[in-house]
């Protein structure tokens, strides 16, 4: 086996935690140009939403970088992550406890050199913090340099802390602080993840992260096998950003044991058997809540049930730009999957049960009878759904060159 090789990988392909080195950050130009454009401008604030596993992090944390590299000096970044507990006076303890000020102190004892003390900003604030108190603090700390406050996994915090940070940022802008705000957040909309958004539109570069395009994932995989010195075949590269629908998750953590499985073998050619042995190991060391819930959704006690092919037809349907399907998108796919033809009442019951609690709401829904839209109510089932059906065998080559014919899923 090619230890080095094995460990250079998982350096590269990181399906656990963001992208954080500029090198390895791959796509994402429109988005990338757009958050800049906002860091760089007096008085300019920005969000960044979409839904769950579509790269938010990775962007937000490569901003410093990038920013660097570009001879842009004197830029502090700061990036906390809020959980359920969090309101808006514990944001920015968490913000100002990473910035410090520095002061000069007397030494203890006669003739004792004078010496510099590093005390945390947050222990300047009070309990309960005002949007004033935040303005204040942001100014003394970006005397000196541009502070960039990076707040993830926003959509987590207390829904009341969301209009007070609007009122921040709004304070900020009309006074041109030094400082930039960047919100990141799981939503379909703007409105969704920060209340009274209109009142500081002029001040917020509003920045969607839809899933991420083939060529884009198709950089990812290319970027980081370059990274090692490893080749790979172009139809086991295209059969990754194909099983990826468009979250880099995926094609980290397919194209992590994928390289794994040629490492094993002392290769640095990956073909399509080492993307086979990745998706089945990949399949395997996905996270248990995602398992746990595709279970959930297609276990029955009847051997001729259609959940598991119906959920794989809805991880195969056409969707619209928000990764809503109907139900005629499902028709031809769960066709082709169980090899005879379906009309939409044989499963209508099916995508209906798949969205209530016994089957642990896989699915959401919208609109009115007759007219329902589904989603995948965590996304990245959806990938995993695909890939549990290739290691199953519901799913082969030749239904999937079927699905490519009828424009259902993407070409290799």
């Amino acid at each position: 086996m090619d230890a080095t090789a094995y460990y250079q990988l998982g350096q590269v392909f990181r399906p656990a935690a963001p992208v954080d080195e500029l090198r390895l950050f791959a796509g994402r130009k429109q988005q990338l140009a757009a958050v800049i454009d906002a860091v760089t401008q007096p008085g300019r604030h920005a969000i960044i939403y979409g839904e769950r596993g579509v790269g938010k992090t990775s962007l937000a944390s490569i901003i410093r970088e990038y920013l660097s590299s570009f001879g842009q000096g004197g830029v502090v970044a700061v990036k906390i992550t809020t959980d359920g507990t969090d309101d808006f006076s514990s944001i920015w303890h968490k913000v100002f406890g990473q910035l410090q000020s520095v002061s000069t102190q007397q030494g203890l004892g006669f003739g004792a050199p004078k010496k510099s003390v590093a005390v945390p900003l947050s222990a300047t604030l009070p309990e309960k913090v005002r949007p004033d108190d935040v303005r204040t603090l942001l100014v003394q700390a970006s005397a000196k340099a541009r502070i960039i406050v990076i707040i993830d996994e926003f959509d987590r915090a207390a829904l009341h802390a969301s209009a007070l940070i609007a009122d921040t940022i709004k304070t900020l802008s009309d006074q041109a602080t030094n400082a930039v705000v960047i919100i990141v957040g799981v939503a379909d909309t703007v409105g969704t993840l920060i209340a009274e958004h209109e009142s500081i539109e002029r001040a917020l570069a509003q920045i969607q992260m839809p899933r991420m395009s083939d060529a884009e994932l198709l950089e990812i995989v290319q970027r980081g096998f370059g990274e090692v010195g490893y080749t790979i075949t172009a139809p086991a590269q295209n059969r990754i950003v194909q099983l990826s629908q468009g979250l880099p998750h995926y094609t980290h953590l397919v194209a992590l044991h994928s390289g794994r499985a040629a490492a094993k073998n002392d290769r640095n050619a990956i073909d399509m058997l080492d993307v086979a042995e990745g998706i089945q190991t990949a399949v395997a060391n996905t996270q248990e809540s995602i398992r746990s819930l595709h279970h959930r959704a297609v276990m029955s006690p009847r051997r001729d049930n259609l959940y598991r092919e119906v959920v794989l037809a809805c991880a195969l349907a056409r969707t619209d730009s928000l990764g809503y399907f109907q139900a005629s998108d499902v028709r031809d796919p769960l066709s082709i999957i169980v090899g005879r033809r379906f009309e939409i009442p044989a499963f209508s019951r099916h995508l209906s049960e798949l969205c209530e609690t016994q089957r642990g709401q896989m699915l959401t829904k919208i609109g009115s009878s007759r007219r329902f839209r589904y989603r995948f109510r965590n996304p990245l089932v959806q990938p995993f759904t695909i890939m549990d059906g290739l290691a199953s065998g519901n799913l082969d080559d030749k239904k999937l060159e079927t699905l490519r014919e009828t424009h259902t899923v993407p070409a290799e």
